[in-house]
């Protein structure tokens, strides 16, 4: 014969998960903290745009300060839509 269930309704394993997440939060409460933090300061990780080499139409670019790489590829290559 197997052990008994130790809960019995939805609710039941719906509060125990809650109070397992809650006790994993208070174990790792400062290892998830610097994680987010060390990504907030990286800033967000946005999908670069896939570049074809031999049809960039080559224009001279003025570099300032403010230049990224980003905005760079923005100016130079056609938006797909």
């Amino acid at each position: 014969m197997g052990r008994p269930r130790l809960y019995k309704t939805k609710e039941q394993r719906a509060e125990a998960a809650r109070r397992y997440r809650r006790k994993y939060y208070e174990r790792n409460k400062e290892q998830i903290t610097a994680a987010k933090q060390s990504l907030r300061k990286k800033g967000s990780k946005a999908v670069e745009p896939e570049i074809d080499i031999e049809n960039v139409e080559s224009e001279p670019v003025q570099l300032t300060k403010a230049a990224t790489v980003c905005e760079l590829l923005c100016m130079r290559v056609p938006r797909p839509y």
